[in-house]
């Protein structure tokens, strides 16, 4: 056995843990109070790296961190003498439990900075910046003030002084982790944010003790070379920045102000009915309203409308997948929800009613550990609270009400060798790029190598049948295309629709019937990588082709052979991959 090996393996796992498990602070209360998730609160927009520390110390994001510089649009109120918490977290969107490693012991500090606006941008790097609160080590308890906080579930609290004048404030928690400040060069790893409050009081005290952020520390301050793994300890922590501002300590008076007693800026609007991340969700006029949005105007106006986007989502890495809540109406903020895949991040629910994610839920490779990126993902219509994801081999069962966990099922599409045995179907390999659910509960699955996989039991039974594309008789080479991107019932459910890149035609399979191939509807024009998307509406297949067409084929299942579109039109100047029918 080769003991050396072995150490030297875990040490490194050591090291890259210590190293990625880093913090953010993400959410804020007020008296005990949780105020939103991210709401009132200034954090990074780079979601790779929120949680990294900041670097150099000299950087204007030591003020309220990366993108620290811009306000955002709440303003939590707070009394005097409240009681402010700032929650920690690991995974900034709360995917996954934990706040801090460990390993990143060191002090904290909470600054306040008095500002004419919270919500204000380029208000937070420069002077005016004075400390209330500083904890470091506690030798009765042998803690470090990090460890308390990883203790008390990623959450610092500290009460505003009671004598402080009213207005806005920006509140910065900060800490320090000291683990690599011993080495060569010192790493001190400070993480930083900041809260925006107005704070209601009648105080008329301004602390006199004030620094400028970035400047009030610097490399040569022998706290930044601390050593927190001697043994025994230093006695005491070299402390830097001001001294901490007590209500009654070294301060000037200024004269009360009206706009110091009445908040005005950042309020939660009296018509919000859902709020996420300093964005608030209004109640749409019902379509009957006649003064509420009607869809038939798009249709009536005399010339095209240019229509501006309810919501946008910006997403840190590609988009693989989306599917929409069965039930999606603008009007029900409740079901307005859609499921999105991303690469090498756990899949996202959002929302048009918010910018920021509603919930997230990992799936994770048990081999590699690392996220697995579905390619297709399905809301169940029977079961509007579950979603399936469609990856390497893998369909795996969600439920939207368990953020930040994984799957509930896992079903892999190649058969075990004994359920081949007992008589078991045969499976699909591949990756699952394509999801459809027919009218009785059949889950059709398609793959990027080209293989149709059939499921019972509303997609949560076994497999009932699998066939490949391109073994019919009488297939040629002109219908064959390179992966299923689209798998489609009619609306009995006998007849099932496949679409594939790089092919002009549409296959279709009579499953409850013969359980053979069709019909070939060819010509809609979609040579191209791209997925190009179909819609049945009652016996009509719509296709939109790269020539800027869309074409129809009509009475679906009551021709046989090679058909050609029944009519098309020309709908665009450019490609149409999309073609959806309400």
């Amino acid at each position: 056995m080769q003991l050396l090996n072995a150490k030297t393996l875990l040490l490194a796992a050591v090291t890259l843990d210590a190293v990625t498990a880093h913090t953010s602070f993400t959410n804020f209360y007020v008296d005990g109070a949780p105020q939103g998730d991210g709401t009132c609160v200034r954090m990074s927009n780079d979601i790779p790296k929120a949680t990294n520390p900041i670097r150099p110390i000299t950087s204007q994001d030591m003020a309220c961190g990366v993108n620290g510089d811009k306000g955002v649009a709440r303003i939590c109120p707070a009394n005097s003498g409240s009681q402010l918490t700032f929650n920690f977290r690991d995974w900034p969107d709360g995917s996954q439990p934990g706040s801090l490693d460990k390993s990143h012991m060191g002090p904290c500090s909470v600054y306040m900075k008095k500002v004419d606006n919270s919500a204000a941008d380029n208000n937070a790097a420069g002077p005016g910046w004075f400390k209330i609160f500083e904890d470091d080590y506690d030798n009765s308890t042998a803690q470090w003030c990090t460890s308390k906080i990883m203790a008390n579930d990623g959450k610092l609290s500290v009460n505003v002084p009671t004598d402080l004048a009213g207005g806005y404030y920006l509140v910065r928690p900060e800490l320090l982790a000291l683990h690599e400040a011993d080495k060569s060069p010192p790493d001190p790893q400070f993480y930083v944010g900041c809260a925006q409050i107005f704070l209601q009081s009648t105080g008329s005290a301004v602390p006199k003790d004030t620094v400028s952020i970035p400047g009030y520390v610097s490399m040569q301050d022998p706290a930044m070379t601390f050593h927190i793994w001697d043994a025994p300890k230093q006695l005491y922590f070299p402390q830097f920045s001001p001294a901490t501002y007590r209500s009654g300590s070294s301060k000037r008076d200024i004269e009360t102000r009206t706009d110091q007693l009445k908040q005005t800026f950042g309020l939660k609007p009296a018509d919000c009915i859902m709020e996420n991340d300093n964005w608030c969700g209004l109640t749409l006029p019902s379509y009957s309203d006649e003064n509420g949005y009607r869809p038939q105007d798009l249709l009536s106006s005399p010339a095209p409308q240019h229509l501006i986007p309810y919501t946008i989502h910006h997403n840190p890495e590609p988009v693989y997948a989306t599917t929409f809540h069965p039930s999606f109406a603008l009007q029900d903020p409740a079901s307005a929800l859609y499921v999105a895949s991303l690469r090498a991040l756990p899949i996202r629910l959002l929302s048009p009613f918010s910018p920021s994610i509603i919930a997230s839920y990992p799936l994770i490779s048990i081999t590699t550990e690392e996220y697995i990126a579905p390619h297709s993902v399905l809301f169940s219509p029977y079961d509007p609270k579950t979603f399936f994801a469609g990856s390497l081999n893998l369909i795996a069962t969600f439920d939207i009400n368990r953020n930040g966990e994984e799957p509930v099922a896992r079903m892999p599409t190649i058969p075990s060798k004994r359920s081949k045995v007992v008589g078991g179907v045969g499976g699909i390999k591949g990756i699952i790029s394509a999801l459809g659910m027919s009218p009785e509960g059949v889950l059709a699955a398609g793959t990027f190598s080209r293989w149709i996989g059939l499921y019972d039991g509303q997609g949560r039974g076994g497999s009932v049948g699998a066939f490949q594309l391109g073994e019919e008789a009488g297939t040629t080479m002109e219908a064959d295309g390179t992966g299923v991107t689209q798998v489609l019932w009619s609306n009995d459910g006998r007849y099932l629709c496949v679409a594939e890149r790089c092919s002009d035609e549409i296959g279709i399979w009579d499953i409850r019937g013969t359980g053979k191939k069709l019909a070939s509807l060819r010509g809609r024009n979609a040579v191209t990588n791209q997925r190009m998307s179909v819609d049945v509406m009652s016996s009509e297949v719509w296709a939109g082709g790269v020539d800027g067409m869309v074409r129809v084929w009509g009475k679906l299942g009551m021709n046989e052979g090679t058909i050609d579109p029944t009519w098309e039109f020309k709908a665009h100047g450019g490609m149409i991959p999309i073609v959806i029918l309400s």
